[in-house]
């Protein structure tokens, strides 16, 4: 640092200067005062002064010193260059580094100085310099949770009126980060700013991971559908700055078995990081939903307009988790008829305990129960006839209905029929409200007799379905003057339809039937008929009648058919016997017997017109003549054949049963047959099905009518038909065959029973 002076002697005494005073000028500008003052010898004495910064750093005050070089001794005075010093830290040493004592007068000092004790060295400190530092993410790295990247942007400002020059700053990163550089140094004008960056690499991230998974708190998890669960992550930050995009590798923290998610990446705060349910991991079927079926609440009314239904939903989980909130839901059963749409339960508080259960009970009303109604009224019998079903799921009972008849024209004979396999009788004779129970088939039916209009009279029935499939209920009664409350018993349902009007064209009844008639009314079928499907017809004054046609059996049991519009019903005559097919008040009988064609007798072939009273036979005139019993034999022969080959031999049907299984084989042993039904009677009881054809299906007093059909059969043909009939026993009823050849002429065949 260059330096130049002026001195000037303002004490001269005649021999020596006893005063120099001047001004020093360094080449940084800076201005310094000095003085010196003493008698000196003749001898002459030199001063040397130099002023520079000593040190510097961000952290404290910057030093300065000059020294002060004398020849001889005085008081020696100096005036502190910087006017921004800060007080206290003015110092004077002598050469031996010993400090001396100075007199203080503003930025003036002054000491008793001597050549021995020089050079004196003054000191002084200005203002510190300040310096900050900000760190944040360095971008240019891709951190993680285990190291991160950082750069600090360093700023060191100088408030002093001085310029410093070689500050030096420490550099210290946040914990965790080791910085680029250790220190840097900065030269900074007076009043001015200088920066410098430096990075830092190391972690100031820790993580930790939840000890396990917990239902998730994110999804909703569903009874029957997915269940949810989670897995928490916390990162605490000790840099002090915020990350972005921080990679998280979560593979070693799924779930196994399960369909598990989490983010690549995160972002922490300065204040850190916090996510419950960082990890999401869904599984089916791990808490399970069974629905234990729809079933009428008997608690509760219920009829045919509205039914009050209730089911358990229930469940277990299987998961080492425990659920609270779990939702689901169940339907109402479908086929809803009433104006609203199909309801659904559905709950949203069901909790369940790791490894546990859950249970739930679900209620809804509505109306699920199809049925029709009709009345009619044939002679002096009038009934009104109800149908209902369950087309669904649903467990339907203790439902409520009635039938309702005009009391004004039902006076007498009162029934109230149901359906099974036979007609059973169910009237009561209690009024309503008292009930009165009857058992059939194990079912338990109720029923009372209404007075709606409170006249005294019986105008219907009120019933409850003990449960429901299909039902047919018929109530009614008879015109008379009978007491009421005479039931007719023995009588089962049937579909009925309102009479329709009589065709009056329709006049010509079917060939080959015969007629019985009384008062216009004929029931035309054969008086002997051979067990089998017939078709019969009723006809009132030559038109086909209409309405319910009652048939009994040899047994006393009775089942009803309803006309078709040709006055015709088709009916399974399965049972040997008298039967009796009534029509209002007309009734015939007709006798089912099997064919039984006997053998010609040896009589009958050579019987004779002319032969005297008593019968004189063909043998008898043959008078034991060899040439005639031939002939005779002959034709006995003959007549045996033409029995097996048009009778025997045309057509034959087997019937067999094994495991559960029946077949039923037809052959034909003759000519092409042609319009061939095969029918069969399977008890009610065991329920036929699983048909290799689809036959039409009946109903006889013994059970369910099977009838088949086919175009034809060629000569030597087979015809099998099956079904299944489980656990059937006892006994099996015969099968049998109709077919016509091609001349028209009927072939039957009917199979043996068989029995189980």
């Amino acid at each position: 640092m260059g330096n130049s002076a002026t001195w000037v002697c303002d004490g001269w005494n005649g021999k020596a200067c006893s005063h120099f005073s001047g001004v020093q000028t360094v080449s940084m500008g800076e201005v310094y005062s000095w003085g010196a003052s003493g008698l000196v010898s003749l001898f002459s004495f030199n001063i040397t002064i130099v002023a520079q910064q000593q040190s510097g750093t961000t952290s404290s005050t910057v030093s300065w010193l000059s020294s002060v070089s004398v020849a001889g001794s005085g008081v020696c005075s100096y005036s502190i260059p910087h006017g921004d010093f800060v007080g206290g830290s003015v110092e004077v040493r002598d050469k031996l580094n010993a400090a001396i004592g100075f007199s203080p007068n503003g930025s003036l000092i002054e000491w008793n100085c001597s050549d021995s004790s020089s050079p004196y060295n003054v000191s002084w400190r200005t203002p510190a310099a300040t310096a900050s530092v900000v760190w944040s993410q360095d971008s240019g790295f891709e951190s993680n949770l285990t190291q991160q990247h950082l750069t600090g942007t360093i700023t060191v400002t100088n408030p002093s009126a001085e310029n410093y020059a070689g500050l030096t700053y420490s550099v210290s990163a946040p914990s965790g980060f080791t910085p680029s550089a250790s220190s840097l140094s900065f030269d900074v004008s007076a009043g001015s700013s200088a920066s410098a960056n430096v990075t830092a690499s190391g972690s100031g991230l820790s993580a930790s991971w939840g000890s396990g998974f917990v239902q998730s708190s994110a999804n909703p998890t569903y009874a029957g559908g997915l269940a949810w669960t989670e897995k928490s992550l916390v990162v605490n930050n000790s840099a002090g700055t915020a990350f972005s995009n921080i990679i998280v590798n979560a593979s070693s923290e799924l779930r196994s078995g399960w369909n598990c998610s989490a983010s690549s990446s995160i972002s922490v705060p300065a204040i850190g990081y916090s996510n419950a349910g960082f990890v999401q991991c869904s599984k089916g079927g791990v808490i399970t939903l069974a629905e234990g079926g729809w079933r009428t609440n008997t608690s509760l009314s219920n009829n045919l307009v509205l039914q009050h239904l209730w089911e358990t939903a229930s469940g277990t989980n299987a998961d080492t988790v425990a659920y609270a909130n779990v939702r689901a839901s169940v339907s109402s059963p479908s086929g809803n008829l009433a104006a609203k749409s199909n309801e659904a339960v559905s709950w949203t508080d069901i909790s369940v305990a790791a490894g546990g259960s859950w249970s739930k009970t679900a209620t809804v009303d509505s109306d699920w129960l199809n049925e029709s109604s009709s009345s009619s009224r044939i002679g002096s019998i009038e009934k009104t006839t109800l149908v209902v079903g369950n087309t669904t799921s649903a467990l339907f009972d203790a439902v409520k209905s009635s039938v309702s008849f005009d009391d004004s024209f039902v006076s007498t004979a009162l029934f109230l029929r149901v359906q099974y396999a036979s007609g059973q009788d169910v009237t009561p004779s209690s009024n309503c409200p008292s009930q009165s129970s009857f058992t059939v088939s194990g079912d338990v039916w109720t029923a009372c007799k209404l007075d709606s209009d409170g006249d005294g009279k019986t105008d219907g029935f009120e019933f409850i379905f003990p449960h429901f499939s299909t039902w047919t209920v018929e109530g009614g009664g008879s015109q008379g003057s009978s007491p009421e409350n005479e039931p007719t018993r023995g009588r089962s349902n049937s579909s009925a339809s309102p009479t329709p009007t009589p065709n009056p064209s329709a006049t010509s009844s079917p060939p080959g039937n015969e007629s019985g008639s009384l008062d216009g009314i004929d029931i035309r079928v054969p008086s002997e008929i051979a067990p089998g499907y017939q078709t019969v017809y009723v006809f009132d004054a030559g038109s086909p009648a209409s309405g319910d046609v009652e048939i009994i059996g040899p047994d006393g049991k009775s089942v009803w058919r309803t006309l078709a519009s040709d006055g015709a019903f088709g009916f399974f005559f399965d049972k040997e016997g008298e039967w009796t097919i009534k029509y209002g008040n007309h009734s015939k009988k007709i006798n089912v017997a099997r064919e039984r064609e006997p053998l010609p007798s040896v009589a009958q072939l050579g019987s004779s017109n002319d032969s005297p009273v008593g019968g004189a036979t063909g043998l008898a005139a043959a008078g034991g003549d060899p040439l005639w019993m031939a002939l005779i034999l002959l034709l006995v022969l003959a007549a045996v054949l033409s029995w097996y080959f048009l009778v025997y031999a045309t057509l034959h049907v087997e019937k067999k049963f094994s495991g559960e299984t029946v077949t039923l084989k037809v052959v034909n042993r003759n000519a092409e047959l042609r319009e061939l039904e095969l029918t069969d009677v399977a008890p009610e009881e065991y329920g036929a099905r699983e048909f290799s054809e689809p036959p039409e299906l009946g109903e006889t007093v013994l059970g369910t009518s099977l009838k088949w059909k086919r175009e034809n059969l060629p000569k030597g043909g087979e015809w099998i038909v099956s079904y299944k009939l489980p656990g059937a026993k006892g006994k099996l009823k015969h099968a049998s065959v109709v077919g016509r050849t091609a001349k028209g002429k009927e072939a039957k065949a009917a199979s043996d029973e068989v029995s189980l």
